[in-house]
């Protein structure tokens, strides 16, 4: 790209020009005095020369007129102009020609275009009167010098100079040149400053260090100095100091705002600094909102106990988040970013059953990935993590990057094991009940089943984690100091029924989210937010907008955006949970009712057994004892008289008869058997018809062990628990 010329480097070539000039003049003076000898000399110069009469026929031309034209001296002299040339171009010769023979006055610095074979020359064209002897003027002498390649430099460096014309006029970027010192005065400013509010003639003339923020006036303004002082009178050819190439700076608009520059500083003629800037203002305020995202993001993940990681397949390199290595106790550089590394702190016993749940949604087989599994803790403790992941993959469907988030639920499966334990004691103890407190159990169990399901189900139902602040399942808000919301994520939305419009500017007690006895908790809350501490998680109750209540654990955590202390929120809807925990209190309180009156029943039914025992024993023992010692005496004596063979008959029948009478009742009150109890004799029986114990405790409804608790007792009572003998046998022999 030419450089367009200084004044003072058009000054030397006007000079140049006026001395060539000075110079043409001394040569038409010495023409006038032209000899034989000199025509020969005048052959073999450069410049071009012609001699035409008042007619315009050319007299004589000298060889480089005749080369030009591809013709002889010989093949132009008497010739017309209209020969040689076109006829507008002849016409044109002509009468610069005969201005010159009239006027007697000559021409200089003619600058026109000539025809010839090759193409179209310029050249630079000096005209004199050519005079004879008597000082007549008979034609005129020309001097031609072929001025093409000036011509089309001159010509290149006007395009040069439009092109670059128009680029500084509409160019966005801003171009100003200004004095080369200590306090540079704008000279040049380009049409483009007119984004900042200014036209070009209100810079002009002013120093440019006035439109400079004063923070950036203080830190420029040493350096400039300095350079100044070291470039000071030194050629442009020399290297001098190092200078800031690329400088930012912020510079007062018309309307007095601060606007963002980032600016390219050059030297021009060693006494100007030429400054090429753009308005980065836009992508400024897009960095600090990006900070601001990250540093929100960095809160979210935290309270959230959330990491993100992002894996690249073709690599296997791992972006592990800081704050996902904090969650393990570690810090970012103690952790390498490899899977492989990463791998190592995943609990053993759940490193195939992770693999196995990538390998599955990376196939194809599943849509998304979710899996929660164990960690290694820096301090030796066992960390569950809910793992979700979500693959990319390129246009013929191959995955290459997977990202994913691991969340902290250690708290969570501690709450669901201990639930879970409650559970298993709950279902012993129910165990040991009636059938009617079993069937009771089972509702239970089925009811807890259920609701594992639903957990469950809504784990599954959550979205993945796209954006953390908008999409995080629990609801997630800032407010100010004084409970007025600044912003919200759907989740937030959802609680409340209220669209974050709606939210936006207004206090708790506006929306009227919060009943009479919820308030006082919410303004100590916000007490405690002021002396910058964290609260919770605590339990509140909230009013939705279409008046129905939901309840809520709530934790929040002051933090500074933008130099304002705000508050960061985090509720969670546990509604659910909180009517999960009234129905499994009210059922216990029905279940330890329902106990207490059953064990009464039972009671009463001991009592009253035993009383029935009590009178079949003592009617039994009466029974025996009167044919003993009422009937069978009597008996005796009557077979100790004379009787006929029919009447012993008689008394042998009777005899037998009673003894089968009275037979059972004996066995009934033997030793062995008088201290069953009616349990006992109930368990007895049904061993000596060949049942077993699983049997028994079917038929009894009872469990196992309360069988087997029977079984000693009897076999203690009847005397053979110390020896090999088989309990059904001694049984049936006793009968």
């Amino acid at each position: 790209m030419a450089r367009k010329p200084t004044y003072e480097e058009l000054e030397r070539r006007v000079k140049a020009l006026e001395k060539e000039a000075l110079e043409h003049k001394r040569t038409e003076e010495a023409l006038q005095r032209i000899t034989d000898e000199q025509a020969v000399l005048l052959s073999t110069v450069p410049a071009m020369i012609f001699w035409t009469d008042r007619e315009g026929k050319f007299i004589r031309v000298n060889e480089p007129f005749a080369d030009a034209l591809h013709k002889s001296p010989d093949e132009i002299k008497g010739r017309s102009l209209s020969d040689i040339y076109p006829e507008d171009m002849a016409r044109t010769y002509y009468d610069d020609n005969t201005k010159v023979v009239e006027s007697g006055v000559p021409r200089r610095n003619i600058e026109e275009p000539v025809e010839t074979p090759t193409g179209t020359m310029w050249v630079r064209t000096d005209k004199i009167p050519y005079r004879d002897e008597n000082g007549e003027i008979i034609g005129i002498i020309g001097f031609s010098e072929n001025i093409t390649q000036r011509k089309r430099a001159e010509e290149e460096l006007r395009a040069s100079e439009e092109k670059h014309r128009l680029i500084t006029e509409n160019t966005s970027d801003l171009i100003a040149v200004a004095t080369f010192d200590a306090n540079p005065i704008y000279t040049y400013i380009s049409p483009s400053h007119r984004a900042l509010g200014y036209k070009p003639e209100e810079l002009l003339g002013k120093p440019g260090l006035d439109f400079l923020h004063p923070e950036d006036r203080e830190k420029l303004l040493p350096l400039l100095i300095e350079y100044v002082k070291g470039k000071a009178k030194m050629p442009l050819s020399e290297k001098g100091p190092d200078f800031f190439e690329k400088i930012e700076f912020r510079v007062k608009d018309s309307s007095g705002n601060w606007r963002f520059l980032e600016s390219t500083v050059n030297m021009v003629n060693d006494d100007s600094l030429l400054f090429v800037s753009k308005d980065v203002t836009d992508r400024k305020r897009a960095e600090e909102a990006l900070r601001e995202s990250e540093k929100r993001y960095e809160l979210a993940t935290r309270a959230g106990q959330v990491g993100v990681w992002d894996w690249n397949l073709e690599t296997n390199e791992i972006y592990l988040d800081p704050n996902l290595k904090a969650m393990l106790g570690y810090e970012d550089h103690e952790i390498r970013n490899h899977l492989d590394d990463w791998g190592k702190y995943v609990h053993p016993d759940d490193v195939e059953q992770v693999m196995a749940e990538a390998r599955a949604h990376l196939e194809g087989l599943k849509p998304h990935c979710e899996l929660a599994h164990r960690m290694l803790h820096r301090d030796g403790s066992i960390r569950w993590y809910l793992a979700r992941c979500t693959a990319i993959r390129d246009d013929t469907g191959k995955p290459i990057r997977v990202l994913g988030t691991d969340t902290d639920i250690t708290e969570r499966k501690r709450a669901e094991e201990a639930l879970e334990r409650a559970h298993e004691e709950l279902e012993l103890r129910v165990e040991e009940r009636t059938a009617e407190l079993a069937k009771a159990n089972e509702e239970l169990r089925a009811e807890i089943v259920n609701r594992r399901h639903a957990e469950e189900a809504l784990r599954e139902s959550e979205e993945r984690f796209k954006i953390l602040f908008e999409f995080a399942p629990d609801a997630y808000y800032l407010n100010d100091l004084e409970g007025k919301f600044i912003d919200g994520n759907r989740a937030a939305e959802a609680l409340i029924g209220y669209e974050r419009e709606e939210l936006i500017g207004k206090t708790f007690l506006e929306l009227k989210l919060l009943p009479p006895k919820g308030i006082p908790k919410t303004a100590a809350t916000l007490a405690k937010n002021r002396r910058g501490k964290p609260t919770g998680p605590d339990e509140f109750t909230l009013i939705r907008k279409n008046g129905t209540k939901v309840s809520a654990e709530i934790s929040t955590l002051p933090t500074t955006i933008r130099g304002q202390t705000l508050v960061l929120g985090i509720a969670r809807d546990i509604t659910k949970r909180k009517q999960a925990e009234e129905t499994l209190k009210k059922r216990e309180k029905e279940l330890e009712i329902k106990t207490r009156d059953l064990e009464e029943v039972n009671a009463a039914l001991r009592v009253l057994l035993k009383q029935r025992e009590e009178d079949k024993t003592e009617l039994e023992e009466k029974v025996v004892s009167n044919v003993k010692q009422l009937v069978q005496p009597y008996l005796q004596k009557l077979k100790k008289t004379e009787l006929d063979g029919t009447q012993r008959d008689c008394i042998g029948v009777l005899e037998s008869n009673l003894n089968d009478i009275i037979s059972p009742f004996s066995r009934a009150v033997s030793s062995g058997y008088l201290s069953l109890t009616p349990a006992e004799i109930q368990v007895a029986n049904l061993v000596k018809q060949g049942k077993t114990t699983k049997e028994i405790a079917e038929l009894l409804s009872l469990s196992k062990e309360t069988i087997g608790f029977h079984r000693r007792n009897i076999r203690e009572k009847i005397g053979i628990k110390s020896k090999k003998a088989n309990l059904r046998t001694h049984l049936l022999s006793l009968a």
